[in-house]
């Protein structure tokens, strides 16, 4: 469409300008465009955002101008300027933007050549966990735990276990090149086994660290009962974590061995795999007392499915003691019991003990985004979530200081 204003400086005109246009930004009925100087800047800034916050940014839009975006980034390289901003910038957040770094990334990210010459499509980890046995896919995601053969991705959507018992990813785990935070990219075809969705072994073709230390994902909170219900899928290879739960076994954790944990009368799996390397854990005492345990869902299911579900806890910190919110509310410890579980048009919230008022319960989805929030100030409170679709939420009661005083997951059905 033909500009309708014109941008230099402090000049704005209707006008089209005389002489090098390159060097006015410009503005139509339905978009901007900046000068041809900053247009390389603005990309790479873009593809670094797109990268970080995939979970948060529209696919439709990027996929409407990312074309754009990798045209400008190849007609306007980093130059001196830009390369000195950057480095001021990662002085003071500690990281780098490598688009701006590596001219090539962002071809490889976002226009990677794949077997033979095609283009192989960028999907998010949920299209690829969809994708039948076999099929070759191309997906990023932060990894939330990377130790001996295995680690594991997620994106916002999803989550995949990535394994080789030999090969290169061992030896990415164990010198440090994968760590927990990075973002990377992966490419291979996608397999089951009993059950579990996976890239396993020569399956995995390249593995590819986009960004150092991208921020660690914080584990989902959910209930037992939610892990051997229909939802559990979803949560597949995530970083999830049971509070208030503990082990019917004692004794030391061995390698290959499963164990089971009792929480809120639901009694779920525990498993340390077959490689001790997989997990710091094992070789340690079994706790006594009420833990919370936060480990990666995997799935074990060999006759029917929609069962077999284990915890996979890998760092030390992932069993720890659990201690019941208290003190803001109200002196000692605060319960709660959600029903109907689970929920379809209103979820009932009852509380051990009377709340203060601007106490406030918060929804959040799987992506980490308040969709609902609403004042309490009774033990019982009844919730309309009728605007809610079906899927895992997390209900989260905040008090008046802002605090956040008690947490749990919950499912709708419709």
């Amino acid at each position: 469409a033909t500009a309708t204003d014109w941008y230099r400086g402090s000049t704005k005109q209707s006008q089209t300008p005389t002489g090098d246009l390159g060097l006015w930004s410009r503005r139509n009925t339905s978009c901007f465009e900046p000068r041809d100087e900053v247009k390389g800047d603005i990309a790479r800034s873009q593809f670094y955002f797109y990268t970080i916050y995939q979970d948060r940014s529209s696919s439709s839009y990027w996929n409407a101008v990312k074309d754009v975006l990798y045209q400008w980034h190849q007609d306007d390289p980093a130059s001196a300027d830009e390369l000195t901003r950057h480095d001021r910038i990662a002085q003071v957040q500690g990281k780098n933007n490598p688009y701006v770094l590596d001219a090539t990334l962002a071809g490889r990210a976002f226009f990677g050549q794949a077997g033979g010459g095609e283009t192989l499509a960028l999907s998010t980890i949920a299209e690829a966990r969809a994708q039948d046995d076999g099929s070759r896919v191309r997906f990023r995601g932060v990894v939330t735990r990377a130790r001996g053969t295995a680690l594991y991705l997620e994106d916002g959507t999803a989550g995949l276990n990535v394994r080789q018992f030999s090969g290169t990813l061992p030896g990415l785990i164990e010198n440090g090149t994968v760590v927990p935070g990075d973002s990377i990219e992966v490419i291979g075809s996608v397999s089951s086994f009993n059950g579990l969705k996976q890239i396993f072994g020569d399956d995995l073709e390249s593995l590819e660290v986009l960004v150092e230390d991208a921020g660690v994902r914080s584990p989902l909170v959910v209930t037992a009962s939610e892990l051997n219900g229909a939802f559990a899928e979803s949560l597949e290879s995530r970083l999830l974590s049971v509070e208030g739960a503990t082990f019917v076994q004692t004794g030391t954790f061995a390698a290959n061995t499963t164990y089971q944990i009792t929480s809120d009368g639901t009694t779920i799996d525990v498993r340390f795999g077959s490689n001790a390397a997989d997990s710091e854990l094992v070789g340690t005492p079994i706790p006594t007392g009420l833990v919370t345990v936060t480990g990666v869902l995997g799935q074990f299911d060999r006759n029917a499915e929609g069962i077999g579900y284990q915890l996979f806890p890998i760092e030390t910190s992932d069993i720890t003691t659990f201690t019941s919110a208290s003190g803001d509310l109200a002196t000692g410890d605060l319960e709660v019991r959600l029903f109907p579980l689970p929920a379809r048009d209103a979820l009932t919230i009852a509380l051990s003990q009377q709340v203060g008022a601007g106490t406030t319960v918060e929804i959040v989805d799987l992506m980490g985004r308040i969709v609902q929030r609403t004042s309490i100030d009774r033990q019982t409170t009844s919730v309309s979530i009728s605007a809610l679709s079906s899927g895992v939420y997390l209900m989260r009661l905040t008090t008046a200081e802002g605090s956040v005083a008690l947490r749990r997951s919950f499912t709708v059905a419709r």
